[in-house]
């Protein structure tokens, strides 16, 4: 007698799994990971891998990253070796804008270097803030993608260091401004990136710093 029950097989195992276990552990209470972006062109898929570092090693050398996180999904991917990681449009860009075409770059990213799923560890590195911005050669801003408006508000910083200014703060409040060029420097600090709490330990805290816009 014929048996009509359908016949099941076993899905087979997808080829690239998402968050799997892509953080190495902390051993210490100073230790933080490096994100090692891989080198790559433009249209090449941003593959990364992590170094574990101590905060207290003299020769520690990275680039800490500041910007916004945004509220939209993080629907862009990045690879670690096999495993895909989801990030969101802003750090996306950033990471493209940031890759070096020959050799790797190390950052440290918050979204990404700290397990957004340990709350435990969160709490624990949220602690290191300002010795992770401190300990950096560099602090990294990243405003977004490059409009219009931002454009023309880097030409003006650029004309203005040109001039050898005192300051563009100065220059941009003095008597012969342009009301255009007022106009687009109050836009300008509308930015989000203006708007977080976190600037003043991640930047005044810094040895350097670095504006990037697109």
């Amino acid at each position: 007698m014929r048996n009509n029950a359908a016949l099941t097989f076993p899905l087979p195992t997808p080829p690239h799994e998402t968050r799997k276990c892509i953080h190495p552990p902390l051993s210490n209470s100073r230790d933080i990971r490096i994100l090692e972006l891989q080198p790559g062109q433009f249209k090449d898929p941003i593959r990364c891998s992590f170094k574990v570092v101590s905060l207290d090693d003299y020769d520690t050398d990275y680039e800490a990253m500041s910007y916004v996180w945004g509220t939209d999904q993080p629907d862009y991917e990045i690879w670690f070796s096999e495993t895909k990681f989801p990030v969101r449009s802003n750090l996306y860009f950033a990471l493209l804008r940031f890759r070096k075409s020959a050799c790797v770059r190390r950052l440290w990213i918050d979204a990404i270097c700290i397990d957004q799923e340990n709350i435990r560890e969160r709490n624990e590195q949220i602690l290191l803030m300002k010795d992770v911005y401190s300990t950096a050669s560099v602090v990294i801003i990243w405003l977004g993608k490059e409009d219009t408006l931002t454009r023309s508000v880097f030409q003006s910083i650029h004309e203005v260091v040109r001039r050898n200014e005192m300051s563009y703060m100065s220059d941009i409040q003095g008597e012969e401004n342009h009301p255009k060029q007022e106009s687009e420097n109050a836009l300008f600090v509308t930015n989000t990136w203006f708007e977080r709490a976190w600037i003043y330990q991640e930047i005044v805290c810094s040895r350097a710093a670095t504006v990037y816009c697109g």
